[in-house]
């Protein structure tokens, strides 16, 4: 009992000299991920967003691109190379959007405001070739001057969709339309389809997207002078033209008051249980030529029953001019990236959150090259598939696509105990005095944990070991390791700083 005590009565000396003298929290500050090196190849990317260019199968990351002259080919890229494959259409100015479901590739190219062309492949495994399906392509006549992003997707029963605004050109007829396959083998298609929106201004350009959820195709639109962004949803194997009322996503200017919260770009993925997440860039400025760039990314959910809720800020700053978001769902990890355009810089830039709590990391650099127009897969990540992304650095002939990649493997398993922090970098399976006192450093900020110390060093709660901040409450924790007064917890908890962590003010 007289040793328990003695311990007591030292640990509280211990914890009265830091109380007087030392700082008692640091923030805890958002690690950018590790990527690869850049890769370039010639070539560019126009008017992404809502369309994907890229699709991960086989053990390969894959692009369908435009080279600026000769037309649209495949490439592959592998070993931070890119590597130039067949043809698949000629014309060089065609917009590609391309689907893999898994046994077969579509690419829907958009070729004018009335027409587009649809290509489908098989994939040969034992060559790694794509071979076109007989039938195709197919010419498919566009209405209403469609906008330059026509985006396809196909439904749990086999049919193809695809979604245009009808806001482009003289034929503008300010109507959102979707379109779909009639065969089975998706070479006939009714091209009148339906029209999920009216009213819309010609000439001011608007985009829509579909994605397939939880037994659904859904649509989503801008509408600027609208001042809305809505939504619309199918049921698999109703009839084409019967979907649900409209939903409004979000409606009115935005938190400055001074434009609408719709723009046109936007970018949706759903999760396996049929939530869907919308990042969004609204045009909140007064369109005066000092501030006509200035805008806001948001992060919009609709839960599995049906209600949109709460937008979440992506890139607060003004400053930084983010544009052409594109939303990329990691499936491994339960995590969502933003990847967008930095207006100010011309740099592209990362942004991280957990699917779970919606809280954004600070940005982080994801290209060496200026470029823009980034664009990745409609499919959602894993550890095996890693995140790619490219971009491009202009749209005439002697412009490059620039490239990087993200590996997604989840952390290793957790070692050590928590508190274990001496030697730095090391594991050595007690805690002592030592470990306490670099604790210490780390709440002080003398010091800064790094690679895995991050989750030992942040051990309180005791019951959740750690709660991704290092403030006091970890110091104390450790001391009561290192006492005896607690016995030693295999760590765990998380692995780096939450992005919400403050800097919480010193007792006075």
């Amino acid at each position: 009992m007289q040793v328990r005590a003695n311990k007591l009565l030292g640990f509280l000396c211990l914890i009265a000299v830091l109380w007087v003298f030392g700082p008692l929290a640091v923030p805890a500050s958002a690690q950018c991920p590790a990527l690869s090196p850049e890769g370039a190849t010639s070539g560019i990317t126009k008017f992404n967003t809502v369309k994907s260019q890229m699709w991960y199968n086989d053990g390969l990351w894959w692009g369908a691109f435009s080279d600026s002259s000769s037309g649209i080919s495949f490439y592959t890229f592998q070993n931070n190379i890119a590597t130039k494959g067949a043809a698949i259409d000629s014309d060089p100015k065609g917009l590609p959007d391309v689907l893999w479901d898994g046994s077969e590739l579509f690419v829907m190219i958009w070729k004018s405001v009335s027409q587009a062309t649809l290509y489908k492949y098989a994939y040969d495994p034992v060559d790694k070739s794509h071979h076109l399906i007989s039938g195709f392509p197919v010419t498919l006549p566009l209405r209403g001057g469609s906008a330059s992003a026509l985006v396809i997707e196909k439904d749990g029963t086999g049919k193809l969709w695809a979604t245009y605004a009808g806001t482009e050109g003289g034929l503008a007829d300010g109507k959102i339309h979707v379109i779909w396959s009639t065969s089975a083998d998706h070479t006939v298609w009714n091209t009148v389809g339906v029209e999920l929106e009216s009213g819309l201004v010609p000439n001011v350009q608007e985009v829509s997207t579909i994605t397939h959820f939880n037994n659904n195709i859904g649509v989503v639109w801008s509408n600027r002078p609208g001042q809305e962004i809505a939504f619309r949803y199918h049921i698999d194997g109703e009839a084409e033209t019967f979907w649900s009322a409209k939903e409004i996503v979000d409606s009115g200017v935005g938190p400055r008051g001074l434009g609408p919260v719709a723009d046109d770009q936007l970018s949706m993925k759903a999760t396996p249980d049929g939530r869907l997440y919308l990042v969004a860039k609204d045009h909140d400025n007064d369109g005066t030529p000092a501030h006509q760039n200035e805008s806001r990314i948001w992060l919009y959910v609709r839960s599995t029953t049906g209600s949109w809720g709460s937008k979440t800020i992506v890139q607060p700053d003004l400053t930084q001019l983010p544009t052409r978001p594109v939303l990329l769902l990691d499936q491994t990890n339960n995590s969502a990236y933003v990847i967008y355009h930095d207006s100010a810089s011309g740099h592209m830039f990362i942004t991280e959150s957990a699917l779970d709590n919606l809280s954004f990391s600070v940005p982080c650099p994801f290209s060496i090259a200026a470029s823009s127009n980034p664009t990745s897969t409609k499919q959602n990540l894993s550890s095996s598939s890693g995140l790619m992304a490219a971009s491009s650095t202009g749209s005439s002939g002697s412009n490059e696509i620039v490239f990087r990649s993200i590996d997604l493997s989840p952390p290793a398993a957790p070692s050590g105990h928590e508190c274990d922090v001496t030697p730095r970098l090391a594991i050595n399976g007690g805690v002592s005095i030592a470990d306490w006192v670099q604790m210490g450093r780390f709440v002080s900020g003398f010091d800064i944990p790094d690679g895995g110390e991050f989750q030992r060093a942040d051990s309180a709660p005791r019951a959740t070991r750690g709660d991704g901040l290092i403030t006091i409450a970890d110091w104390v924790q450790c001391g009561r390791y290192a006492s005896g007064l607690d016995p030693l917890t295999p760590a765990g908890g998380p692995t780096e700083p939450a992005p919400s962590a403050i800097a919480k003010p010193k007792p006075q």
